[in-house]
């Protein structure tokens, strides 16, 4: 049976927007062959195929109804069927006018444009084989990495958060009372380097700890803040070479040679 026409609902839009833009034709073009021209679908995919099922129901509803109208009567129905056509009485309209929510107008029921109940419980319970693929693409090869350098960028340190670690960590040491250009200087030419607050803050600690620097040496030297903040020494403090089991012997410059004693 050929048709110049046929009905096509919201419900068909929506159910056919969510699969992928590459079988929507066909989605399309299998529909309109069966509601025009009664041609069922043979060679169709999965995806077609579902939703196809899903919507044949109504298309063929829509067809007997109007097969029955051209022979100038309404569809026989079932006792099954009139049960489920219960309208809804406004009071306030005494003329017997009712509330009606379908898609054709001859037949306006809760139905909501389906033939029974069975058939509108069908097309709106989720067909678990429709493969509803909303061309989301995850790249399962990204690496994400949960490493996060929680080091402070060397922009983020001022030369006051270096002095107050080494007023925290050096105890022993001479207190520095004036940061001076020249300390900032200092302090900003080894940010500029590298070096982090982790790493002043370590150098502070290994000082603190080490007899030699604390003025445990022959000639009762001990190292204050300008001499940490040296280019050469900063990475010596680090690196242990003042830590006392480190064996260095210290008998030249400045430092002079630690002896032993214990503070």
């Amino acid at each position: 049976m050929e048709r110049d026409s046929f009905v096509f609902y919201r419900s068909f839009y929506e159910a056919i927007r969510r699969q992928p833009k590459k079988v929507q034709a066909d989605i399309y073009n299998t529909i309109a062959d069966y509601a025009l021209n009664g041609t069922e679908p043979t060679q169709a995919s999965d995806a077609v195929l579902s939703i196809f099922l899903l919507i044949k129901p109504q298309i063929d509803a829509n067809n007997h109804r109007y097969t029955a109208g051209k022979k100038g009567g309404r569809p026989s129905k079932t006792d099954s069927n009139k049960k489920e056509e219960k309208t809804k009485t406004v009071d306030s309209e005494k003329e017997g006018k009712t509330e009606t929510y379908g898609f054709e107008k001859e037949e306006k029921t809760e139905t909501y444009g389906f033939e029974n109940r069975a058939e509108k419980d069908a097309f709106e319970k989720p067909n678990e084989n429709v493969n509803v693929n909303e061309n989301v693409n995850v790249n399962e090869n990204v690496n994400v990495n949960e490493n996060v350098n929680v080091n402070e960028k060397p922009k983020t340190i001022t030369a006051s958060t270096v002095v107050a670690a080494y007023h925290r960590l050096c105890p022993s040491f001479p207190a520095v009372k004036v940061i001076s250009d020249k300390r900032k200087k200092a302090i900003h030419a080894r940010l500029n380097s590298g070096y982090t607050l982790t790493d002043f803050e370590q150098a502070f600690t290994k000082a603190e700890r080490s007899r030699f620097l604390r003025g445990g040496n022959k000639n009762n030297w001990q190292a204050d803040f300008d001499w940490l903040m040296k280019d050469g020494n900063l990475p010596k403090v680090l690196e242990g070479k003042y830590d006392d089991d480190s064996g260095t012997d210290y008998g030249r410059g400045e430092e002079g040679r630690y002896d032993g004693t214990v503070l």
